[in-house]
């Protein structure tokens, strides 16, 4: 199996117990850089976004097919995460949305004031989206954790749209014809950022100008190509309105960030739903620029050029184990030390130039900023062991929810049984959904607003 075939597949990673300990993996090997990615990954189950006889695989590091529904790698999808670099309040176009996972995940970064679009070829595959999103809406604790961008999709073909906007950041998640390049490049704002697979690569395009485009590959990959026009002179279609939200839904998003803020402060330690927090706060989280707030795109224009036919895939795999090497160095020596902070910690001349933070302080919006002043002494090896254990436990109700036959995971429903006749659904709880919904009782207003304000959960 070459290089290229590896990555289409996935594998990248050792296949997790659950979402969490997927994440961990992909954290472990550096495909994770930044906590807000980490944490966006963490609050939404890969497996909700799978049939339901597929789900007992979703926690393997490999792309997903069936008929029309697909989902990549996630070794893939947080290498295009990373490299998109969102922020609250872009604008974000998924040309081949599928599922609506990367939407979704690209929703909880955006925050209510975003954009949030996707275009899909397929209509039964839309359908599919909005029920997830609806689903997602209803049982996922993370609408509780953070301010959401809901993810409007459309049905059409990727290279037959019309020019009628451009976009702060764009995602295409199938090869692109090498005909069309320019006209996807084409939706990119000048100063944003694409990421696509492009003759046997994921590339990060960003648009320096109009005419100038900086590109750079990150992993080498083999997608699918995108669905060519019918005819050669396709009538364009437009693209979604940006629709301006209505004056409830504002108003609850308000509301729902200063209730949020208050639970920060009441609960300034608050824990999220992650086996080794802790274990990676103690860990350096790479940020490829000073300030994302203060992204300059200059920046990575300086950068070191490299050329789009340049593959590099063991020039990349080097560098990835040489900047393991550093960090695993750096915790030794702040271990001995007890000083995570120290300024003299070795360095590797091989390793990229880059600025190391522990926090979340590059994340400008208020509802995104989280106190982790935490005093990570206090947490033990056996606290740690403990969560270990629960989060087993956890997987192991899970599945046993999914699997009603234990020796028998690849066929949850049975024949002829649709999956929306396969029954139990649950609320997903974050560790804010408790707190949300005591202060929203709280409130002096009407049942029927609460219910409102909490999605008309129950």
């Amino acid at each position: 199996m070459n290089m290229f075939q590896f990555y289409e597949m996935g594998g990248a990673v050792s296949s997790g117990r659950n979402n969490n300990h997927l994440i961990d993996n992909l954290v472990d090997n550096d495909y994770i850089h930044t906590i807000m990615v980490e944490r966006v990954f963490r609050a939404i189950d890969r497996a909700e976004y799978m049939l339901q006889e597929y789900r007992c695989e979703a926690y393997k590091d490999q792309a997903w097919r069936h008929q029309h529904y697909h989902l990549s790698a996630p070794c893939i999808y947080s290498e295009a995460l990373e490299g998109l670099r969102l922020r609250p309040g872009l604008s974000f176009l998924n040309l081949g949305s599928g599922t609506g996972y990367l939407s979704t995940m690209a929703g909880l970064i955006l925050g209510s004031n975003g954009v949030n679009h996707g275009v899909e070829y397929h209509e039964d595959v839309i359908k599919y989206a909005y029920t997830k999103l609806e689903e997602f809406k209803k049982y996922s604790g993370a609408i509780d954790e953070f301010d959401f961008c809901e993810p409007q999709f459309m049905q059409g073909n990727c290279l037959a749209l019309a020019l009628t906007r451009r976009y702060d950041r764009i995602y295409v998640g199938a090869s692109c014809p090498e005909q069309y390049d320019d006209f996807l490049k084409s939706f990119l704002k000048v100063g944003g950022i694409m990421i696509m697979p492009f003759r046997d690569s994921l590339m990060q395009v960003l648009r320096v100008s109009e005419s100038s485009y900086h590109v750079c590959p990150l992993i080498p990959v083999t997608f699918a190509m995108l669905i060519l026009p019918k005819t050669n002179n396709p009538e364009p279609q437009e693209l979604l309105d940006i629709q301006p939200l209505s004056l409830q839904q504002m108003c609850r998003n308000k509301i729902r960030n200063i209730l949020r803020e208050n639970v920060n402060e009441d609960v300034p330690n608050i824990k999220f739903h992650r086996s080794k927090m802790f274990s990676h706060l103690k860990r350096y989280h790479k940020i490829h620029d000073k300030d994302m707030a203060d992204f300059e795109y200059t920046s990575l224009v300086n950068r070191q050029s490299c050329d789009e036919d340049d593959k590099f895939p063991e020039a990349k795999k080097k560098k990835r184990c040489d900047d393991k090497t550093v960090r695993r160095r750096r915790r030794r020596d702040n271990s001995d030390s007890g000083d995570s902070s120290s300024s003299d910690m070795e360095t590797n001349e091989n390793a990229e130039e880059h600025l190391l933070r522990p926090t979340l302080n590059y994340f400008a919006s208020p509802s995104f900023i989280f106190d982790w002043n935490i005093n990570l002494s206090e947490h033990s090896d056996e606290e740690e062991v403990e969560e270990e254990e629960e989060e087993q436990q956890q997987s192991n109700e899970f599945r046993d929810v999914l699997c009603s036959d234990e020796n028998s995971c690849n066929s949850c429903t049975d024949e002829g049984e649709s999956e929306e006749d396969h029954p139990v659904r649950r609320m997903i709880e974050s560790p804010y959904t408790p707190l949300m919904r005591e202060k929203i009782d709280e409130l002096p207003l009407p049942g029927m607003l609460k219910e409102f304000l909490n999605y008309n959960r129950v």
